[in-house]
């Protein structure tokens, strides 16, 4: 899949920060989430303190959602605390603090924290393997330039 398809797939418009659609959105932490493992994790943990804090920062919007597991189903009212439980297995690895900071901060997170801690994360510490013997890093390359188009983590020079 080429860059263009990916940021398309987002609804990505290089210039902007960020997807302007909180559903579009919810695909780069899709990204994020499947695929955290293949970065260092400083920076890991820089992305995904970006994520929140654009989660934080930008105008909630109301949801008719949830999520359902072998747990039973959590309810979602708006998209914040929605995705924030996305992100909420590798925010716990990453940054436990921050991750109970906003788990503090949303009713509906808490509750859903309760039963799912890790988000929809049921594999939490599964390792990622490498996609391609021949090529080791690429596939970390890769994502480190998209986060990097995305203004996510620091460009690196």
């Amino acid at each position: 899949m080429t860059r263009a398809a990916i940021f398309s797939a987002v609804g990505f418009e290089p210039g902007t920060v960020a997807p302007t659609a909180w559903h579009s959105f919810d695909s780069l932490l899709q990204l994020f989430r499947f695929h955290w493992r293949l970065l260092p994790e400083d920076e890991a943990r820089d992305a995904v303190r970006s994520l929140v804090g654009i989660i934080r920062e930008r105008p909630d919007e109301r949801l008719n959602g949830g999520f359902g597991g072998p747990h039973g189903t959590v309810p979602f009212s708006s998209y914040r605390p929605s995705l924030l439980f996305a992100l909420l297995g590798p925010l716990k690895r990453l940054d436990s603090e921050l991750a109970n900071a906003v788990i503090g901060e949303n009713r509906e997170l808490r509750r859903a924290a309760e039963i799912y801690p890790s988000g929809p994360d049921t594999e939490f510490d599964r390792p990622v393997e490498q996609l391609s013997r021949r090529s080791p890093g690429a596939v970390e390359k890769r994502l480190d330039r998209l986060c990097t188009r995305l203004a996510i983590l620091p460009h690196r020079g």
